[in-house]
This record gives structure tokens, sequence and C-alpha cells, in this order.
């Protein structure tokens, strides 16, 4: 095998590693700001409804603070401020007698699916991390392997090990790469 051949190897690997990590955080940041708009935008019709006091968005109890609590939210932009409230008001329709079941796209199921979004953008987060430290990984190994081309070439066992090594690493990153672009992509719209 010739330095040549490794320079190219080795530096090849870093480009598509960076490469492939751009791109994934480009999709990822598309991916969850479009999750976001649509659990705020799950927040912002929860919000008309309550201030309607549409049937079953009406609270007994503490209406103005939840009320208040979620325009807030929704003015923060806070995910976690808008769950709270659609929990709490999940839990005021279970308390009134009902289920999932007997109606099936009430507070309960908008729970439900909002629950899920939330846990399909954890996993897409996730991923995309794993994928970019593997993927970092493989770049530095591959860059500081370049450097050390011209002393390790006569050493033929180290050199299949380190790409070996290397193409395990970048393998590992394509396979989360691949993982949080499926969950990405997975539709929850009817979950």
């Amino acid at each position: 095998m010739t330095s040549t051949t490794l320079y190219y190897f080795f530096s090849t690997i870093a480009q598509v590693m960076a490469a492939i990590s751009a791109l994934l955080a480009v999709f990822t940041h598309f991916k969850i700001n479009g999750i976001k708009v649509f659990l705020i935008g799950d927040g912002k019709a929860t919000f008309e409804r309550m201030n309607s006091k549409e049937t079953g968005y009406d609270l007994e109890s503490n209406y103005k603070k939840y009320l208040d609590r979620l325009r807030d939210a929704l003015f923060r932009e806070s995910i976690l401020g808008i769950k709270e409230v659609i929990e709490i008001l999940a839990k005021n329709e279970q308390g009134k007698g009902k289920t999932i079941e007997t109606n099936p796209r009430g507070l309960q199921y908008l729970e439900k699916r909002f629950k899920e979004r939330i846990s399909q953008l954890n996993k897409i987060k996730s991923l995309t991390k794993q994928a970019i430290v593997f993927a970092i990984f493989a770049i530095c190994l591959s860059i500081i392997s370049i450097v050390f081309v011209e002393k390790i070439i006569d050493n033929s066992l180290l050199i299949w090990s380190l790409m070996i090594f290397i193409l395990i690493v970048t393998l590992f990153s394509l396979v989360y790469t691949i993982r949080g672009v499926f969950y990405g992509l997975k539709d929850q719209e009817d979950v």
C-alpha cells in the first residue's frame, strides 16, 4: 500500500464524515423546528379553545391560572409548559368519565399525540448527537492518521488495524445517522 493511497483513504473518510455530519445537522435542525411548530400549533389551538371556553376545555378550578400559564408558554414557545396544561386538561377530561375510546379525538388523544411528538423530538436529538460524536471521532482519527502516514507506511498490521478501526467508527456514525433520519421521517400525525 502506498502513502498516496493512505492519504486518499484517510482524507476521504474525514471529508465524507464532515459532509454527512453537516447534512445531518441541517436535517435535524429543520425537523426539530417542524416538530416544535407542530407542538406550538397544538398549544395555540388549545389556548383558543380554552379562551372561548369550549366544552371540555374549561376547568372548574384554576381556569384563569392555567389559561395564563398556557398563554405564557406559547409566548415563550415552551413545549414543556404547553405539555403541562394539556396534561391537566386531559386529566380533567378523564375525571369526567371520558376515555380515549369513548372520545377518540379528545384531550387524552391530544396529550398522547403531544407526548409522542416530544418523544420523537428527543429521539432525533439523541441519535444526532451520537452520530456526530462518532463522526467527529472518525474525522479526528483520520486527520491524525494523515499526519503519521509516512511513519507507519512500513507497518502493514498497524495500517490495516487503523483502517478497520476508522471504518468501524464510521459505520457506527452512519448507523446512528440513518436511525436519526428514520425517526425524523417517521410520521407521527396519527399516533
